[in-house]
């Protein structure tokens, strides 16, 4: 099968994806409404179906009393809910999310990630993060780990309990209380085994 045209790359993103900015990336010159309004009409829905579609949207995300607020009258948590709602304007069955939680504070940030969960989960659409925030694991079907241009599952990695970092259990390793113990360096190895106490307490939290 050959792979796509690049003129076909509009049409595509029209119907395929939608895209949820780290900067959330609306115009201030638009309402929370007309914002979302726009994208209906970059996917060819127009006039008062495209009006009555971005309220549909702002209801869903809780955001029906701020139809007529500009971005800069909202707050962090509310922009990135217009932006979340503005990416389902063309219906499309693949969120793409880049670093959706970046600029919001702990509590605003679970509030997102539990929204792009249920859009998950009710609507049938994947949705693809690309994160540094631990806190979107909870929400995850399945992490992967990007490591020097590859990807790896994460839940096949091991944490090494010495200096944290995440290993895939296929280098230095050793034995201690008939647990296997997973390394980035035989550095670390050592390090452990002269303490091994300290370090498998801090991994268990016992």
């Amino acid at each position: 099968m050959s792979p796509p045209r690049p003129r076909s790359f509009p049409a595509l993103r029209a119907s395929t994806f939608g895209f949820i900015f780290q900067d959330y990336a609306l115009l201030d010159a638009l309402t929370a409404t007309e914002n979302i309004a726009v994208a209906a009409n970059l996917a060819g829905t127009i006039g008062p179906a495209a009006h009555g579609r971005a309220l549909e949207l702002l209801e869903r995300v809780g955001l029906m009393h701020r139809a007529s607020a500009r971005p800069s009258q909202l707050s962090g948590g509310e922009q990135q809910r217009v932006a979340v709602a503005r990416a389902l304007a063309n219906d499309p069955p693949v969120l793409l999310a880049d670093e959706p939680t970046a600029n919001l504070d702990a509590s605003r940030g679970r509030d997102l990630a539990r929204l792009l969960r249920t859009l998950a989960d009710d609507d049938g659409r994947s949705v693809v993060i690309v994160s540094h925030d631990d806190r979107l694991r909870e929400v995850a079907d399945r992490v992967l780990w990007l490591e020097d241009g590859a990807f790896r599952q994460l839940a096949a990695m091991a944490t090494d309990p010495v200096c944290r970092m995440q290993v895939e259990p296929t280098g230095p390793h050793a034995t201690w209380r008939g647990e296997q113990w997973w390394f980035c360096s035989d550095a670390c190895r050592r390090e452990f085994l002269t303490q091994p106490e300290r370090f498998a307490l801090g991994r268990t939290g016992a």
